[in-house]
């Protein structure tokens, strides 16, 4: 009984590092997500400091353009009905203390 213990501790210590390298990946790709968006944020300003406005409506576009494929995708491929997106808008909508169709950025 003491090998097949000693193999099982084996197998099982070989998946909790697998599980942990996976995590460590994922924190990683985390991360990158997070210094590109910052890389992007950073490019709506202009050399000076200030907002350029042809730069921020252009990235608004684009996450507008994001949302709305995603939000089509989610009710085309049957994961999402209309009506429980727009709950869920508006629940998100009210988390931060004011139903005003907006999130803070």
């Amino acid at each position: 009984m003491g090998l097949l213990n000693w193999m099982f501790d084996i197998y099982q210590h070989d998946q909790i590092n697998q599980v942990r390298q996976k995590q460590t990946s994922e924190r990683w790709e985390v991360l990158e997500e997070l210094a590109a968006a910052r890389e992007e944020a950073a490019a709506i300003r202009s050399a000076s400091g200030s907002i350029d406005e042809a730069r921020l409506a252009e990235a608004v576009g684009e996450l507008a353009l994001g949302v709305k494929a995603l939000q089509r995708l989610l009710v085309s491929s049957g994961i999402i009905d209309p009506g429980e997106l727009s709950a869920m808008v508006r629940t998100v909508d009210r988390e931060d203390g004011a139903e005003d169709g907006r999130s803070p950025i």
